[in-house]
């Protein structure tokens, strides 16, 4: 048995030589687990290049390095290359921000020691306070280290975007001291970061929907963190910055700087011009809070600014002013100019390099020509020069100031100024016509459907154009530089008379079938209505044309839609002239020789064309206003006053709305006559011919004929 269970089974020989020769050929290969993070959530060899691996450079983000999760400590005795790898670019950024960042973000040495120190060791229980102190040092190389700016910017980016995803979901949700503490320093930095971000308009984080930069806005959310903060009798970690932003607006208050006159100009141009007076209110309240920050920041006893004062007006005024700011109105636009002054003499610090002429450029361009002059005094105080190499400054205080400028224009010719609007849309006046259009177009759509007067259908849809123009104009009340609102309204009110003509030239056709009168048109029936809405296709096509070309916003193609719309015009004026003319004719005809139907009050033609010739008049006067307003150009009186518009158009649009809904022509026969219908009117024209012939010859003229008709 022994033997038996010592004996080695057959071929194991064979097998163990087997299994030692396949060991010997299989290649060496060697497992690493050291691998940067970033690359083993993408599935990809990395190639461990220190301190970021190409992938992650090419790509742009973060590299991490670290021991796989599940490996074991390492023992002193563990072989070489073993040890935990180092983010030495996150190690870099970290010494830069407590060695050099700390120091630009306050004038104050104990507020520097505490962004260096305690902010420091709190971030590290909040990543994403932590992503955001390293993107901030990492744009602060970026911006001393040109040849290494990509990469930085790089780090920068990708950090942020981490931080801010995770600090998003946590403000859906911000309670307790804690998290509202972390979302404040979150905020601030963002804000930081905001400023020294590179400044291009493709730039998602800079440039929101507004003309003005988002940092601008953001401190609207850090004032409600601020009342959180203070709501729990806050006295915790950032107590020292929240005192000395109390300190800062306490000296502002004083007296002496309140005395500041840079502001008085634009308060008393502000209290004249605004009629509405909480709007007024905001407005100087804003100003109010600016003549201290103003007079500080001029003063030459306050040795330094504290960059603090950059942010302490915009925490003021958050949530009035802010708003108002976004939606460009004039005198907030003209307001912000100002603080740009502020702003500028804090240009010493690396993230406000240039935001002062940045900032006074979008001010610039949310301006109109009138609003301008507002702001000559910042303008000259820091320096910026206008685009436009001839500057006619308006103002409305001195008339020795205005005589001075007209003198330049007059020596001078002013440049080609284009602006959409040369003034803020009315918000109310746009509402209200919005609403009476569409009231009186669900009533004619109502009256359409009951009559059955389907050649109503054009003149409802003019209505329906109306309605959403003016909805372009509440668009461009809140965004006047938008060229979708501009566009909206400038096209649809524009081109909507056409479309009332279109109906008011079917009308007569019908009439004139409806009392069997063809033969005394002085067209023939069947072109009455082809001749006529032809005309009005053609002056709808150039003037809906001309208002596309001029959206364009170049100088060559706005003159050329400005041309084509005065075309359009002309051609509605010359139609609805010879319309009216033709009317008119054709009732002294029907007066003269009436036919059976005529006679009887079975159709109210005397009434038919008395709303023809008022709802004509009117649309030709409204035709004449468009005429010169586009012959005066874009920086005419009446383009630039928005009072004529609704004079000149709305209300009259309105009014021919009105009239045929309530003397509706609803009683119109078919415009395709029957054969014995033909037949009938061919009779009545050779009739009227006869009769018209025997009376010239017995009585001569006109005359004969009124006898005969008798």
């Amino acid at each position: 048995m022994s033997s038996i269970g010592s004996t080695p089974p057959v071929g194991s020989d064979t097998a163990d030589s087997t299994t030692q020769a396949a060991k010997a050929r299989r290649n060496p290969h060697t497992k690493t687990r050291t691998g940067c993070k970033t690359c083993k959530r993408r599935k990809i060899k990395c190639d461990e290049h220190r301190p970021s691996c190409r992938n992650c450079v090419r790509r742009g983000v973060v590299c991490q390095f670290s021991l796989d999760p599940g490996a074991q400590p390492s023992s002193l005795q563990d072989p070489p290359g073993t040890e935990p790898p180092l983010n030495l670019v996150d190690l870099e950024l970290l010494h830069n921000f407590t060695t050099s960042t700390y120091a630009t973000l306050s004038s104050d040495f104990a507020i520097r020691e505490l962004w260096r120190t305690d902010i420091i060791r709190y971030a590290s229980r909040h990543e994403y306070v932590m992503r955001t102190i390293l993107a901030l040092s990492a744009l602060h190389l970026a911006h001393y280290r040109p040849e290494q700016k990509s990469d930085y910017l790089a780090h920068a980016y990708a950090h942020h975007r981490a931080a801010t995803h995770t600090a998003v979901a946590l403000m859906k949700s911000a309670d307790g001291a804690e998290n509202c503490e972390a979302l404040w320093v979150f905020s601030i930095l963002t804000m930081y970061f905001a400023l020294g971000s590179p400044r291009t308009k493709d730039t998602s984080l800079l440039m929101g929907e507004s003309s003005f930069p988002d940092w601008i806005f953001l401190l609207n959310g850090v004032r409600k963190l601020h009342y959180k903060l203070q709501s729990n009798n806050y006295s915790g970690m950032l107590s020292p910055i929240l005192a000395l932003g109390a300190r800062r607006w306490e000296l502002s208050h004083d007296s002496k700087f309140m005395e500041s006159d840079k502001l008085d100009n634009l308060e008393s141009l502000i209290s004249s011009s605004v009629t509405d007076p909480s709007l007024r209110h905001v407005y100087l309240e804003a100003i109010r809070e600016l003549r201290g920050q103003l007079g500080l920041a001029l003063s030459s006893e306050c040795q330094s600014m504290e960059i603090m004062d950059a942010f302490v007006w915009q925490f003021i005024v958050a949530e009035g002013f802010m708003p108002l700011l976004r939606a460009h109105t004039q005198e907030a636009v003209a307001i912000f100019a100002y603080f740009c002054v502020v702003i500028n003499k804090l240009e010493g610090n690396w993230w406000l390099q240039g935001w002062s002429g940045f900032l006074m450029a979008r001010v610039w361009e949310s301006l109109d020509m009138d609003h301008r002059g507002w702001v000559r005094w910042p303008i000259e105080e820091i320096g910026w020069v206008p685009p436009s190499a001839v500057v006619s400054w308006r103002t409305e205080i001195s008339s020795s100031k205005m005589d001075i400028s007209n003198s330049t224009a007059a020596v001078v010719p002013p440049a080609f100024d284009f602006q959409l609007y040369r003034y803020t849309p009315s918000l109310p006046a746009a509402a209200v016509s919005v609403a009476v259009f569409a009231v009186l177009t669900a009533a004619h759509t109502w009256k359409l459907i009951r009559a059955r007067a389907y050649y109503f259908t054009i003149f409802t849809l003019g209505g329906l154009f109306q309605t959403i123009g003016y909805c372009g104009r509440i668009w461009s009340h809140y965004d006047k530089t938008a060229i979708g609102g501009f566009v909206m309204q400038a096209i649809l009110i524009l081109v909507a008379p056409a479309l009332y003509a279109a109906s008011i030239y079917m009308i007569l056709g019908r009439l004139i079938r409806s009392l069997h009168a063809e033969h005394l048109s002085l067209i023939p029936v069947n072109w009455v209505t082809k001749i006529f809405v032809c005309g009005d296709v053609v002056s709808f096509t150039l003037q809906a044309g001309g208002g596309g070309v001029q959206a364009a916003g170049t100088l060559e193609l706005y003159e050329a839609g400005e041309k084509i719309i005065i075309a359009g015009l002309w051609v509605q004026i010359c139609i609805f002239g010879f319309f009216v003319v033709t009317s008119i004719l054709f009732n002294y005809r029907v007066l003269n020789s009436p036919t059976e139907i005529s006679k009887h009050q079975s159709i109210s033609w005397k009434r038919h064309l008395y709303v023809l010739y008022i709802t004509s008049a009117i649309i030709l006067i409204r035709s004449i206003f468009r005429v010169v307003e586009y012959l005066q150009g874009n920086r005419g009186y009446l383009i630039s006053h928005e009072i004529f518009l609704y004079i000149f158009d709305t209300v009259l649009m309105a009014a021919v709305m009105i009239v045929f809904l309530v003397w509706y022509v609803g009683d119109l026969e078919d415009a395709r006559p029957s054969g014995d219908h033909e037949t009938l009117c061919s009779n009545s024209r050779d009739a009227f011919e006869l009769q018209d012939k025997a009376g010239k010859k017995l009585f001569g003229g006109t005359r004969g004929t009124r006898v005969l008709a008798r």
